[in-house]
């Protein structure tokens, strides 16, 4: 049987429909016209696209899913990105017509050897985790940063050394293939209106794991969720054990031996100790060397939205948390700033996750101020109860900013990390981010290089 069975499928096919004109459907144009692709490339979304961006992606027109699905015969192609959920009724009806179906994320790992690749996926940190092991892993060689962060993957060349490669929950629920290095950060309910209930989010979230029969799956030590999961999993590696790679305050000790101080990672809380401690033991395994490893970790400077500190104004620091989607999120950036008076913003789009673990930690927490916004504000507030510290409701993150600014004081804390996705009001986290900016007076982000 061939080992590329997608691009078997695609030398046969008359007609290929790209399910998605995001990054990846665009990428995945890139490629198919690159290659000298014989089939007619269609473009699928719910929307229209216009006729100039169909051709400037190189596809021959834009079609509805349903107006697609009338046309597909035996052989044709779809490649369905991310944000498309599987449970589509147009899916299952793309491959009963004769279609065969798949993703860009299959495509590309047909084009690359599965034994230079180091998977990263997790609820959360699987960013951070990821561009802090390509930095580490450029000290020594050549590195690329593809998936969710970083270049699309079907774009890499396949020639460099090693590629870490992001992955969502979307991409990891149908992957045909998986890799030889593998990292999964920790496992929270999360994407319930995509996957349907925890169990198959779980499910879908750890299939490059479940399915591995070879190779390593470094997995954190302290979290007891992705342990119970992983019984049956195939070359368990852990980090934060006592004979493993492990933090004593800012020193990194890896069973008696000491390997070295990084106080700027280790004070920035627990999540970030983990994020690095699954970045420097991936990267010391394949042979990078510690001082490097070191050197490059303290040397990160962070990504946007994600406990992001945009500065000093009045005598208040103001902090843009908007990647902070589920409750634990949260609890991690109140733990960053526990020895400052923080007035924390939270609400959002409601699907569904439960905000019980971040209810219980604020009825004993001593906030500064709390206020309650989006779609879920009413709901968390009332099921907050009375607590010792003043709490508001907000109809959007303007007036909610407005209300922590007339409370705070010099030496506080203006903390958004909403704990829900940003649905409700934007059309991601990192338009939610960069309207905190504006409204709180910060430059907004440069644009990313091209």
């Amino acid at each position: 049987m061939s080992s590329r069975p997608l691009h078997d499928a695609l030398a046969v096919a008359s007609r290929v429909f790209i399910w998605g004109a995001g990054v990846e459907g665009l990428a995945t144009a890139r490629y198919l016209n690159s290659t000298g692709s014989k089939p007619k490339l269609y473009l699928i979304s719910d929307t229209e696209v216009s006729e100039q961006t169909c051709a400037e992606m190189g596809v021959e027109r834009w079609m509805s899913p349903a107006s697609a699905l009338g046309l597909v015969s035996k052989n044709d192609v779809l490649l369905r990105s991310p944000g498309v959920p599987l449970k589509r009724a147009e899916v299952a009806g793309f491959v009963e017509a004769g279609g065969f179906a798949s993703t860009p994320t299959n495509l590309a790992f047909e084009r690359v050897d599965a034994s230079k690749i180091i998977l990263v996926t997790g609820t959360k940190g699987k960013s951070t985790t990821a561009s802090l092991l390509a930095q580490v892993m450029a000290t020594t060689f050549d590195t690329a940063l593809v998936g969710n962060i970083g270049s699309p993957f079907l774009e890499v060349d396949p020639d460099c050394d090693w590629i870490v490669l992001e992955l969502s929950s979307y991409q990891c629920a149908d992957l045909a293939q998986t890799a030889h290095t593998r990292i999964l950060t920790n496992l929270y309910p999360e994407h319930l209106d995509w996957h349907g209930s925890i169990d198959a989010y779980y499910t879908d979230k750890t299939r490059p794991f479940a399915t591995a029969s070879t190779g390593d799956s470094w997995l954190n030590a302290q979290e007891r969720a992705v342990l119970d999961i992983a019984q049956n999993w195939t070359g368990k590696r852990l980090f934060d054990a006592p004979n493993a790679l492990r933090f004593n305050d800012d020193t990194l000790v890896r069973d008696k031996t000491v390997l070295g101080a990084c106080p700027k990672i280790a004070h920035q809380g627990r999540h970030m100790k983990a994020n690095a401690l699954a970045a420097l033991s991936v990267g010391l395994e394949l042979g990078v060397p510690i001082d490097k490893a070191i050197t490059a970790v303290e040397a990160y400077g962070g990504l946007p939205h994600r406990q992001e500190i945009l500065g000093e104004s009045d005598g208040v620091l103001y902090v843009n948390d908007s990647i902070s989607t589920i409750p634990q999120s949260a609890l991690a950036a109140l733990e960053r700033f526990a020895n400052r008076p923080v007035h924390l913003l939270v609400g959002g789009k409601d699907r569904g996750v439960d905000p019980s673990a971040l209810l219980d930690a604020l009825r004993s927490s001593n906030l500064a101020s709390l206020t309650f916004m989006g779609e879920t504000a009413e709901s968390w507030k009332n099921k907050l109860g009375a607590v010792a510290y003043p709490v508001h409701q907000a109809v959007d993150l303007e007036t909610a900013v407005t209300h922590a600014q007339s409370q705070a004081q010099h030496g506080d804390v203006i903390l958004l990390s909403p704990a829900a996705a940003s649905y409700d009001q934007f059309s991601n986290f990192q338009e939610r981010g960069a309207a905190f900016r504006q409204i709180t007076g910060f430059a907004p982000l440069a644009p990313a290089p091209e």
